[in-house]
């Protein structure tokens, strides 16, 4: 559970609307896909009663960072009239963005 005033997003009390306060990022290692907090509503009508909502904000990921492979170089070989389909080199990459 997060707190808003952490100030990820404010609420409008007149009506009701949630903001973001600025960018939010999805992408490891500080990012997150989802804020969850608690909000409630308390009437003016002098009874103190209250009103409470679960708020689930989920954070889509947009294609913001490059592929990075394992290493900076690859080297394969292959024989001399290797078979057609014979296997020349396996790379190996990571993308921080979601599919």
């Amino acid at each position: 559970t997060d707190d808003p005033a952490t100030g990820n997003f404010a609420i409008d009390k007149a009506s009701g609307e949630i903001f973001v306060l600025k960018p939010l990022d999805r992408d490891p290692p500080l990012g997150r896909a989802q804020w969850r907090f608690t909000v409630f509503a308390q009437d003016e009508g002098g009874k103190g009663l209250v009103g409470f909502a679960d708020v689930q904000v989920n954070l889509k990921d947009i294609n913001d960072n490059a592929p990075q492979f394992s290493q900076k170089d690859y080297v394969g070989n292959v024989t001399e009239n290797g078979p057609k389909g014979m296997l020349v080199i396996t790379l190996d990459a990571e993308d921080s963005d979601d599919p």
